[in-house]
């Protein structure tokens, strides 16, 4: 044999052994991960109801995990600024979105610079959030009935805030007006805007999550009482709001809306390192101290933390979107 062969041979001989040990220690790497600070972008403001709930969860993270989780918040144009952010990052699992459904859904929204279909891997679900539609300091009406009258005696006179256009929020309030065949008036805010006009009765209604509510909103108004939850858009009554109905008990059965979180990372991020952090978080959302929290704050965790599931919710509140609202 020439020396040439024997080169190539050789040669061969240990590329094929580097990809043998390159396989095996595939798996090691995956359980060493990660070896610096993750990231974990927030698309909405410090103090929300998804700050309170990645926040927490960033902290059981860094229990589980051999590093830091350092949490960002980047708000604005219906959280698509911090979505962008996490679509264009490297794809190796030290940056991860902690995002809600608009996030992700982006076919109607027109701010999205990404697809958030196709530009993310789901990780897994974190939480289901349902939508309400609340009365304030702004609103003397403090019951469901009193207010359904005043909706129905001034068509497009009552204002309900949202943070954002075209946002889930504002899809939950088109969905309740539809059925309850009222009409009202949409302002939307940018980052906490809402809130802070909501609280100060410049403006008489939100559409916000029940987390929200109780998570931000009521622990800034003066007295809880001029806080009222007119109704929850759920299946059953929620243990954090025993008195409020549900759009069910009201007879709109079609009129369940839920917001849902979720952990996703980079499209092309690789499948061990996303079955790492799967493992990791759904071990978390399954504790009782993640239960616990998110009973606080009105939350219901996820039960089905699959990223199989969570491709699904995306996938229906994309359906949902783009029925009431149209494509981007």
């Amino acid at each position: 044999m020439s020396n040439r062969r024997k080169f190539i041979t050789l040669a061969a001989s240990l590329l094929a052994a580097a990809g043998v040990l390159t396989s095996s220690l595939t798996p090691a790497l995956a359980n060493d991960f990660p070896t610096r600070p993750i990231s974990l972008i927030i698309p909405f403001p410090a103090g929300s109801s998804s700050d309170v709930i990645g926040r927490f969860l960033a902290a059981e993270m860094e229990k589980a995990l051999p590093g830091s989780v350092i949490v960002e918040n980047a708000p604005g144009a219906t959280g698509t600024i911090g979505g962008a952010r996490v679509a264009t990052a490297d794809p190796d699992g030290y940056t991860l979105l902690f995002a809600a459904d608009q996030v992700v859904a982006t076919g109607a929204l027109k701010e999205a610079s990404y697809d958030g279909t196709k530009d993310f891997v789901p990780i897994t679900p974190l939480t289901l959030n349902y939508f309400s539609l609340v009365a304030g300091p702004g609103m003397k009406e403090k019951t469901y009935e009193e207010a359904l009258a005043a909706f129905k005696a001034a068509p497009g006179k009552f204002v309900f805030g949202t943070s954002g256009h075209m946002g889930s929020p504002h899809l939950a309030a088109e969905v309740f007006q539809k059925r309850a065949d009222v009409k009202l008036k949409h302002v939307p805010y940018p980052g906490t805007g809402a809130i802070t006009d909501f609280v100060a009765g410049r403006i008489p209604l939100m559409s916000a999550t029940v987390g929200q509510v109780i998570g931000s909103i009521k622990t800034v108004v003066k007295n809880p009482d001029d806080v009222s939850v007119l109704v929850v858009y759920s299946e059953e009554r929620l243990p954090a709001l025993p008195d409020t109905p549900t759009s069910v008990e009201l007879g709109f059965e079609d009129a369940i809306v839920a917001s849902f979180t979720g952990i996703f990372a980079p499209v092309k991020t690789p499948e061990n390192v996303v079955e790492r952090l799967r493992a990791v978080i759904s071990d978390i959302v399954k504790g009782d101290a993640f239960k616990e929290k998110m009973n606080e704050i009105g939350v219901i965790p996820a039960e089905d933390t699959s990223s199989e599931a969570l491709k699904l919710l995306v996938d229906g509140m994309q359906e949902k979107m783009i029925s009431a609202f149209g494509e981007n």
